[in-house]
């Protein structure tokens, strides 16, 4: 991926002229290129995190053959990648779902998709910034013999409050700052799986490739290692623990959150978010492989496993893509199929079968239906409140076009 080409000023004046013809002048410096915008997309994917996290989970779902349903949300997600895509080539500025909701179903709903994707990023943070607490405590253990109660709540909160600033000062700096930390989380991130998966094969797996085409019996209450009940049935098994890369392939819509930042916006962040789905699949495979072929023979899974859609009505309203990417003929499988995908899956993370279910360790049983309605009434009352969206209709306007304003090569 290249950072620039000769070209990049033309091309970021061309990306502003199209705002400017959508009624909207750019507010923002277009200071990153291709390799910077798919590092923002990458690192909040972050594969690495999501697998040494979610590991010891997947494996209990469905043995080592859980690694093979990673395939599923990469292309699925990848379909949708491709949808966001196009619109982020349409509207290369800042605000990527809201934008392209308000715009292509309406204000309204426009606000709801911010609102959600606010509470979803507020959530995201907090929650994945809780998860290096264990490994904070390990370390300050290793380096200087300090002893910090992973476990206790105060702690917990004090580690992640203190992430949570760092990261903040580190955003509010500027976009070259956040798109140089991002490069580096890249770094990283590859040291984290090829590094990773390098060293365990130089001290050697302890067993070989069909390994990974195995259940180890978890189908089977008795011998599954977290005392899961999939009553015999492996394809049950591999129903829930799909779930654990779900969780894990989300975040490449980033890439269009700074689309207003970066150069030749319309050609390259489409491009990033296809890229960070494929290199974040082959990363999550790669590290996913090492780690169950790298399992000890004593204790087995049990040791390890024990201890760590608004596009598609806007295409139907006679919207027409007018970026630099565009799916043409293939728009409408990609949308369909992209859309089934997510319904599959948020009916696959939300329903309730039970606190005694499998999938009761996702979601809770009801508790993740009932945050999502909660999240949503009180989105009303704000709305209802402060009469959100009223002046929106003046601004970034498609029917503010002006014919051949702009022209892409």
């Amino acid at each position: 991926m290249q950072e620039a080409t000769p070209q990049v000023s033309a091309a970021a004046d061309d990306d502003d002229a199209r705002l400017e013809s959508l009624g909207y002048r750019p507010q923002l410096n277009r200071v990153l290129g291709l390799f910077a915008n798919f590092s923002v997309a990458f690192t909040y994917l972050s594969p690495v995190v999501g697998i040494y996290s979610l590991f010891a989970v997947g494996l209990g779902y469905a043995g080592p053959g859980y690694m093979w349903t990673t395939l599923v949300p990469v292309l699925g997600m990848l379909l949708v990648a491709l949808v966001f895509g196009e619109l982020a080539s349409h509207y290369p500025i800042a605000g990527a779902l809201y934008q392209y909701s308000k715009y292509n179903v309406g204000r309204r709903y426009g606000w709801f998709v911010g609102w959600f994707y606010g509470i979803a990023l507020l959530v995201t943070v907090a929650s994945v910034d809780t998860g290096v607490v264990g490994y904070f405590t390990a370390l300050m253990q290793n380096w200087f013999g300090w002893t910090i109660n992973p476990s206790s709540h105060l702690n917990i909160l004090i580690i992640t409050l203190v992430l949570v600033a760092i990261q903040t000062t580190l955003n509010i700096t500027g976009a070259k700052v956040m798109g140089r930390v991002a490069q580096f989380g890249v770094y990283v991130e590859i040291l984290g799986t090829l590094g990773v998966a390098i060293v365990l094969a130089i001290h050697g797996f302890h067993h070989g490739f069909s390994y990974l085409f195995t259940s180890q019996g978890v189908q089977n209450v008795k011998s599954n290692p977290l005392g899961f009940n999939f009553h015999g049935s492996y394809g049950g098994a591999l129903l829930v623990a799909v779930l654990v890369p779900v969780y894990i392939f989300y975040g490449f819509e980033s890439a269009g959150d700074v689309s207003e930042e970066t150069k030749d916006a319309g050609r390259q962040v489409p491009k990033a978010m296809r890229y960070a789905m494929i290199w974040g699949g082959i990363a999550s495979l790669i590290v996913t492989a090492a780690l169950i072929l790298a399992i000890p023979t004593k204790g087995g899974i049990a040791a390890v496993a024990t201890g760590g859609v608004p596009v598609i009505f806007a295409r139907r309203r006679g919207w027409v893509p007018a970026g630099k990417f565009q799916l043409g003929k293939w728009a409408w499988p990609v949308y369909i199929v992209g859309a089934l995908y997510l319904l599959a899956m948020l009916i696959n993370i939300v329903a309730p079968t039970g606190l005694s279910s499998p999938r009761a360790f996702m979601n809770l049983d009801w508790i993740t239906l009932v945050i999502m309605i909660i999240v949503a009434i009180v989105g009303v009352v704000f709305f209802l409140l402060a009469h959100s969206g009223k002046s929106l209709d003046d601004h970034l306007r498609d029917d503010a076009e002006k014919p051949a304003a702009v022209k892409y090569k």
